[in-house]
């Protein structure tokens, strides 16, 4: 039976994406809190605003590698069945 190809390059690819999030929901807050103090005149929302920015991106990296730890249990308990349903 051929295997599957290592897909090293997506999940590369993926985890690469995931370590950007954070400095990029970082910088998002920032940009926010910049118009807000600039145009609605809010002082002192730039450190709100970037933790938020920070907790949302940490947010989201925990949901996604929950859901491949997920994925990888549940293909575990896949082959686990089909290897003791065959002897």
């Amino acid at each position: 039976m051929a295997q599957k190809p290592d897909n090293t390059l997506y999940l590369l690819g993926k985890y690469i994406g995931l370590a950007t999030l954070l400095p990029a929901g970082a910088f998002a807050g920032y940009l926010i809190a910049r118009f807000l103090e600039r145009y609605i005149h809010w002082a002192g929302l730039l450190p709100f605003a970037i933790i938020l920015g920070v907790v949302a991106s940490l947010y989201k990296i925990v949901e996604e590698l929950l859901r491949d730890v997920r994925r990888a249990e549940e293909r575990e308990r896949r082959n686990a069945a089909g290897k003791g349903g065959s002897q």
